[in-house]
């Protein structure tokens, strides 16, 4: 099942989209040719490929460091629609009244390995321009540093295996593992009704060294 979402409301969470890099970075379909932007600026002006394929690409970029306005909540990988539904019309509120400054579309951080049956960690936020509190929302700093990035085409609660299987396997072109935090990015397209529903999925993992 589909996330359907208004326009409006998708609006205002939406990252200015930027195309890939076709000299150097191979294409895409058409699905996904043109992911979102990273809402912290990066080091790199071309990121490292690691693999590519017909749906997906998987790179390394440096990421500076940014804030989240947002809240922490406990529960299943397939619940996390249900936070967004919850959570993100309170955020909006709290950053409207505190004149927060937005950066970027909404996040969604994983602390640790999701799981389809036990309850885990996860801090749902959206970045904004210096760290705030407000209205039992907090502030969650994402510590700069090297990341592989995944994109692909998926919607929110809809990854688990592929958390799980780029979390068991390490890059043999980076010799390096992934660890924690995980934060997901979800961009928005229309279907054939002309309904916004989100399926562009980007993901982070930090890099151990």
């Amino acid at each position: 099942m589909r996330i359907v979402i208004p326009a409006t409301f998708l609006a205002l969470f939406a990252c200015a989209c930027n195309p890939v890099n076709t000299d150097k970075t191979p294409k895409l379909d058409s699905s996904i040719q043109q992911p979102s932007s990273d809402t912290a600026k990066t080091h790199t002006t071309q990121p490292d490929v690691i693999e590519a394929g017909e749906h997906h690409i998987t790179d390394k970029i440096e990421l500076q460091k940014m804030y989240l306005l947002g809240k922490e909540v406990s529960c299943r990988y397939a619940d996390i629609p249900e936070q967004l539904k919850l959570q993100l019309p309170g955020i909006m509120k709290a950053v409207s009244d505190n004149k927060a400054v937005i950066t970027g579309g909404y996040h969604i951080v994983l602390k640790e390995a999701p799981s389809a049956t036990v309850p885990t960690i996860v801090f749902i936020g959206i970045p904004v321009q210096k760290p705030i509190t407000a209205n039992g929302f907090s502030a969650l700093a994402i510590t700069d540093g090297s990341y592989l990035r995944h994109q692909c085409a998926s919607e929110p609660g809809k990854s688990l295996s592929l958390h799980q299987n780029i979390l068991k396997a390490p890059f043999d072109k980076l010799r390096q593992k992934v660890g924690f935090p995980i934060i997901e990015k979800y961009s928005e397209t229309r279907n054939d009704e002309m309904t916004s529903v989100i399926s562009k999925a980007t993901f982070y993992y930090s890099l151990l060294q």
